[in-house]
């Protein structure tokens, strides 16, 4: 009961900071793609939702270590910004985008998959986690490629990206979202069903 003996002062803010977000700093930089369905079917309660998790993603991120990009697709993609240091320009500049999305057109979705896999792996970046996010309704429409060809880009990959796949709403065609998931190795997932903040935390496991 007469232990400690000997106490130690207390650390100044710095190192305690450092301490706290120790594996924000020690763990593998991660290279993620958001790939955003704007697409008409995604119009309202879905849209709103699926903004709200594009923002709670990023915000989990911290340091300059991680890069993210943004895909946003309807018949086609709509806009494109390329993976990025999440410095704090950066990060505004993307929480501004994610903010401003709307809702118009088809649904292009496994040919805006296919477009961030090609870049990330055009990126080259062995040593970093790759993984693409996508979130979406699922009723895909409007691809001229099919999964067979993305799996056959990932196939050919040394180092794949991871894919995960959130569904909103309840007509998510979940086969076609699940089969995405399987063919890169990631997850599926519900959005009602899941934290989509952790994700970046299950990604930075991989």
């Amino acid at each position: 009961w007469r232990q400690p003996q000997t106490t130690l002062q207390m650390p100044s803010p710095a190192v305690v900071d450092v301490v706290q977000n120790v594996w924000y700093f020690t763990k593998r930089p991660t290279n993620v793609i958001l790939v955003a369905d704007t697409s008409g079917s995604m119009e309202g309660g879905k849209m709103d939702s699926a903004r709200e998790a594009l923002l709670a993603f990023v915000e989990q991120i911290r340091g300059e270590r991680d890069r993210v990009g943004l895909v946003e697709f309807g018949s086609g993609i709509k806009s494109y910004l390329p993976l990025t240091p999440m410095d704090d320009d950066n990060r505004v500049k993307l929480l501004e985008t994610i903010t401003w999305l709307e809702a118009s057109g088809g649904t292009a979705l496994i040919d805006a998959t296919y477009a961030a896999a090609a870049e990330m792996l055009a990126e080259g970046d062995a040593g970093a986690i790759s993984a693409i996010v996508v979130m979406t309704d699922g009723q895909e429409n409007e691809s001229e490629r099919g999964l067979a060809e993305l799996q056959n880009l990932l196939a050919a990959a040394e180092t794949p990206p991871i894919i995960f796949t959130v569904g909103f709403g309840g007509d998510a065609d979940e086969e076609v979202l699940s089969i995405m998931a399987e063919i890169g190795g990631g997850q599926f997932r519900r959005a009602d069903q899941t934290d989509i903040a952790e994700l970046y935390q299950i990604i930075s496991t991989y």
